[in-house]
């Protein structure tokens, strides 16, 4: 077996909660006595909606101060489709707080005409939005000075995407779920923000309309995931509207890394681009609209018939989209035909000498091609085509190999951009388990197997284990087991807790009801980034090793965790995963690693692994520190504990025959001392030994 699968770090996970959620109360304003929005006698009932409510609006009110409560959801003009609502969030006093709930999205137009107003100062937190929700409906935002952010988001996942995308707005549109209304967001001034994405229109129905407009450079900012990652879906017939008064505040679409949208935008074709002049203002000049942490890409967005007729031209260079008058705008707007890139691929060991290749859909793939390297970055070889999943179980030559992988699409347009790398070594065993529940896909039993360092074996149950099924006739003997745990801010009163008194056991039975204990996991284990490594007193070979958790905790400590046997070690014995974590592409040809001297301190990276130094330090090798001879012999020397030392003496350094004065030295972290007697001779020359 080859266990030279690499660190496995540690990644938090957020369970989805799943249950019932208990039906909010719908409060309708009235406005029996005024317009004022958080006066209590104004709501059906006499009080203020409360937190785990939602409020509807079907006529005009004025928010001047501070709701009295956080609320669920708002929803404007929801009764029928003539019915007409509008929410004034008016001065500096002002704030909207409707964000109490992750269940409930606000509606701005649900079925009639909705209007939100953010004037002269005012703040509104809302969750996540639907902006001309239903056919027929109309849904407009207006931000003319103060602030708007949408704090939440819903997830939706589509061919239409890249990927899993979560949007914060959906303007003409509504969850994907069926047909909606029309909606529209203008940006005068203040701060538009949002925490996710934002969508206009519908991909599957291009009746389904949204519009966002930007006038001039009077607002302060206009960020779009703020806090997770942002994305900005421009379906068919959808507009992007831009006021040019001598510049335009941009949009900013952000990436913060969470993998839900990566800070991309995706122009549909017939998305539409209009722009012109506003406020007198007239100039030749090129100006940037939209900037993308993420890819920008453009399957047909065009410029409208009269920002054509009136001389504008723009185009996507990169990631930002620029407009220009008089002068030639960056870029062009030629749309996309081939695939993009997967925005992502992982490459795990699955089974006796297989790796499976899984990676994110490509926008516009008929098929996927996956490619296959023994170094990074290529050169490639194709090892399946014409794929119309997006998984492929990969066969691999040998089990010392680290590959690498990639994949891009295909259509009949040509071959599209390709994914970035993963590498993954394979297994001579199939990963075996207990069944027990995890708490995802990035945290099953191969994450301790698969050189990921952000993912870890994490179960819900006690007593769970994960193990390596080496196959009926290929038994092994386990020589040594290595390991090393998640690395967690809390290490010592959760990961130590869960990893002390695991057993690292071998059986014959499939079941483990016969089984030996190769190692049980001590008090004195070392935190990550350590590896722990204990010789096996065991000379028996078994089909099956696992590692199983403590009967009455959850298998949640380990990373990384080797089996090593007689082919995971070099002829000279040097561990190859040490070769792979210290020296680069160690697996190109293990031999020729161990003989490296990358410091350039002459010890060559095979000795530097009996000695505990560090190969890539220059500074950082087996010397003597001091000797003296002043109250008899005195020698101390930089030292490793789990090292064993010995001193070699000799009375020339070219000729003669060395003995050895003393051996079986115990290392210590730190430096180790020798105090003898000082030889008879007049010379001697001390050397230092080092085993392991």
């Amino acid at each position: 077996m080859n266990n030279s699968a690499r660190l496995l770090g540690a990644a938090l996970v957020a369970a989805a909660m799943t249950g019932v959620t208990a039906q909010a109360a719908e409060i309708v304003f009235d406005g029996s006595v005024s317009t004022d929005f958080a006066d209590t006698n104004n709501w059906v009932g006499g009080s203020y909606p409360a937190s785990s409510d939602y409020a509807v609006l079907n006529t005009t009110a004025e928010l001047t101060t501070a709701t009295p409560n956080n609320i669920q959801a708002l929803r404007i003009a929801q009764a029928d489709a003539n019915s007409v609502g509008v929410l004034n969030v008016r001065g500096t006093n002002a704030y909207l707080n409707a964000n109490s709930s992750s269940n409930w999205d606000s509606h701005i137009g649900r079925k009639g005409h909705g209007t939100l107003n953010i004037l002269e100062g005012g703040q509104a937190h809302i969750n996540f939005a639907e902006i001309g929700r239903e056919p027929g409906a109309t849904g407009i935002v207006n931000v003319v000075e103060g602030y708007l952010r949408f704090t939440r988001g819903s997830k939706y996942s589509s061919s239409s995407y890249a990927g899993d995308v979560s949007f914060s707005v959906h303007v003409g549109a509504n969850d994907h779920t069926g047909g909606a209304g029309y909606g529209e967001i203008n940006v005068s001034g203040g701060s538009f923000v949002t925490r996710f994405g934002i969508e206009f229109g519908n991909p599957t129905r291009e009746t389904n309309i949204g519009k966002f407009s930007v006038q001039g450079t009077n607002a302060v900012e206009i960020t779009i995931g703020d806090t997770n990652d942002g994305y900005w879906m421009q379906n068919t017939n959808s507009t992007l509207e831009i006021g040019i008064d001598g510049g335009v505040t941009p949009i900013n679409v952000l990436e913060n890394g969470d993998g839900k949208g990566a800070g991309g935008a995706k122009f549909a074709a017939g998305a539409i681009l209009d722009v012109g002049f506003i406020n007198g203002y007239s100039a030749n000049g090129t100006w940037p609209v939209m900037n993308c942490e993420g890819s920008m890409v453009n399957l047909g967005l065009v410029l409208s018939d009269e920002a054509v007729a009136a001389g504008w031209n723009a185009g996507i260079d990169g990631n930002t989209l620029y407009v220009a008058y008089g002068e030639d705008a960056p870029g062009d707007l030629e749309p996309l035909t081939t695939p993009i890139a997967p925005s992502s691929i992982s490459a795990l060991p699955t089974s006796n000498y297989v790796v499976t290749v899984t990676w994110e859909e490509a926008l516009l793939a008929d098929s996927y091609t996956v490619q296959r390297a023994t170094t990074s970055g290529g050169p490639y070889t194709v090892v399946a085509s014409g794929l119309t999943s997006q998984s492929y179980a990969d066969t691999v030559p040998a089990v010392d190999t680290r590959y690498y992988y990639t994949v891009y699409g295909v259509n009949d347009q040509g071959d599209g951009a390709v994914s970035p790398e993963d590498d993954a070594y394979a297994l001579d065993a199939t990963i075996i388990d207990s069944g027990a529940e995890t708490y995802g896909d990035a945290y099953e039993s191969y994450s301790m197997f698969d050189n990921d360092t952000t993912t870890h074996y994490d179960t819900k149950s006690a007593g769970a284990w994960a193990g390596l099924d080496f196959g009926a006739g290929n038994e092994k003997q386990i020589l040594e087991v290595v390991y090393i745990t998640r690395n967690y801010s809390s290490w010592e009163t959760k990961v130590y807790y869960y990893a002390t008194n695991a057993t690292f056991e071998a059986s014959n039975d499939a079941d483990f009801s016969s089984s030996v204990i190769l190692h049980t996991v001590p008090t004195d284990i070392d935190a990550p980034p350590a590896w722990n490594a204990y010789d096996v007193s065991e000379a028996g070979s078994y089909r099956y090793v696992r590692v199983k958790s403590a009967d009455n905790l959850n298998n949640k400590a380990f990373a990384e965790v080797l089996f090593m046997t007689s082919d995971d070690y070099t002829a000279a014995g040097t561990p190859k995963y040490w070769l792979d974590n210290e020296v680069a592409n160690a697996s190109d040809d293990y031999e020729a690693a161990e003989a490296t001297d990358a410091d350039g301190d002459s010890f060559t990276a095979g000795e530097e692994y009996i000695a505990g130094t560090d190969p890539n330090d220059v500074d950082d090798f087996l010397k003597i520190n001091s000797v003296s001879n002043t109250n008899g012999l005195v020698i101390t020397w930089s030292s490793v504990e789990g090292r064993n030392y010995s001193i070699i003496t000799n009375t020339s350094l070219s000729v003669g025959t060395p003995g050895t004065l003393v051996s079986g030295i115990a290392g210590v972290d730190g430096e180790t001392a020798y105090t003898g007697t000082v030889s008879g001779a007049s010379t001697v020359f001390y050397e230092i030994g080092v085993s392991k």
